[in-house]
């Protein structure tokens, strides 16, 4: 069963399987799901004598782990082994001469553990009855692609691919984009009997960061507030939710392209008393500029033309609209890759860089961002200055680039 980490329901409706494998991103959900798992192969009472845990990055724990499904306990019915860091058992190449490498070799005279691997893949296969594997894998593993069915993988986990999928139960966490993760967080809070709208969860993205454990948590906390209406209240959902240390360079951004220089020098300050390094803070701005400047490219070419005056009067449908009749041609034009393209983002993250994409010229954006990374030069100490302090050269390029903002000469 080869299954993504929203269909868990399957795993607990069916047959308990011989190995469970999650994998991808996301340790923290990853975790979470392993120990929802452990509980439906083992009641807690049995968890003493009954469960095994492993971590996969110890010295020689691959063969006790063998030794463990293969001598089942004898004060336990059932057994359950835990693996954490699964993804580091690999093969061993053996070194090669000359003469070796001409010819063909067999994976046996390849690899100084085969043997350890075959037993491991034997597990897999023929596990005794009432012994289960719960393995975390923090990596993708891939559907072999060849016309054998088989990997040549070097990473066992990957190479079992064939037989996991048959006696087992693989679960994907993949990278969630920014419209995914507001899906997630949504679809999380339902689970906890919270209605959060959609523009809620993104807000809680934007405020909150991407970190899945801080968000679950926030999310936690907004049930045991709302729990008994079920409904979240905007003005409380504001109070509660817990900034990350992003939040302070977003306000900043948000502030300097309005041209309140005032009110984002007083963010650059919080951020900066917070711990947050300027070079960090350098990058964070850069990134927010060049979505800025993707934006104002996709208004150039006509696209987004009646945006709403404010996103919650139809500004997703509008924004999702619009999004779908942009021409490949000019995607391919905004970033080489998917993930920093900012139609890869959520509706509301697109309509936060548009807004602010009128006011400037797709040259005064470029101009920002060539000083921009002047600064994040002298922050390196590449060109380091012979005066001022890192904090004032980012003060300098905000006041700067919120002058700007307020320039008669900036478009409609």
């Amino acid at each position: 069963m080869d299954i993504r980490y929203d269909e868990e329901a399957k795993i607990f409706k069916s047959v308990p399987k011989t190995v469970y494998v999650c994998h991808g991103e996301y340790e923290f959900l990853q975790k979470e799901l392993a120990k929802k798992i452990v509980y439906f192969l083992m009641p807690e009472a049995e968890q003493a004598t009954g469960l095994l845990q492993f971590d996969g990055a110890d010295e020689g724990v691959l063969d006790k782990i063998i030794n463990a499904a293969l001598s089942p306990s004898l004060f336990a019915p059932k057994q359950v082994i835990y693996v954490d860091n699964a993804q580091v058992f690999a093969m061993k190449k053996k070194p090669l001469d000359e003469a070796d490498e001409k010819k063909k070799l067999s994976d046996e005279e390849k690899y100084y553990n085969f043997a350890q691997y075959t037993q491991f893949l034997r597990i897999i296969q023929q596990t005794k009855s009432g012994v289960h594997l719960v393995l975390i894998c923090n990596e993708d593993l891939k559907k072999p692609t060849s016309k054998t069915g088989k990997s040549r993988s070097e990473k066992m986990l990957q190479r079992c691919y064939p037989e996991l999928e048959k006696s087992g139960a693989l679960v994907h966490f993949p990278k969630m984009f920014d419209e995914g993760m507001a899906e997630w967080i949504q679809d999380r809070a339902r689970r906890y009997g919270v209605k959060m709208t959609y523009a809620q969860a993104e807000q809680l993205l934007e405020w909150a960061g991407k970190d899945v454990r801080h968000l679950a948590s926030e999310i936690e906390k907004l049930a045991v507030y709302f729990g008994a209406e079920g409904k979240i209240d905007s003005d409380d959902f504001r109070r509660l939710v817990t900034s990350s240390d992003d939040m302070y360079v977003f306000k900043l951004v948000e502030h300097m392209l309005e041209g309140k220089a005032k009110a984002a020098l007083g963010a650059l300050k919080r951020s900066i008393d917070g711990g947050s390094d300027p070079i960090y803070i350098a990058v964070l701005i850069g990134n927010k500029l060049r979505h800025l400047w993707q934006a104002r490219f996709l208004l150039d070419k006509g696209y987004f033309a009646n945006l709403p005056g404010e996103y919650r009067y139809g500004g997703k449908g509008f924004i999702s609209g619009e999004t779908a009749r942009i021409r490949e041609a000019d995607r391919s034009v905004l970033t080489q890759e998917k993930s920093s393209s900012i139609l890869s983002k959520t509706p509301l993250a697109i309509y936060s860089a548009l807004k602010p994409a009128r006011r400037f010229t797709a040259r005064q954006i470029e101009d920002a961002i060539s000083g921009l990374m002047d600064v994040e030069r002298r922050l390196k100490g590449i060109a380091r200055p012979k005066h001022g302090t890192d904090e004032i050269m980012i003060q300098n390029f905000i006041v700067d680039v919120a002058k700007l903002s307020k320039s008669a000469g900036a478009p409609n």
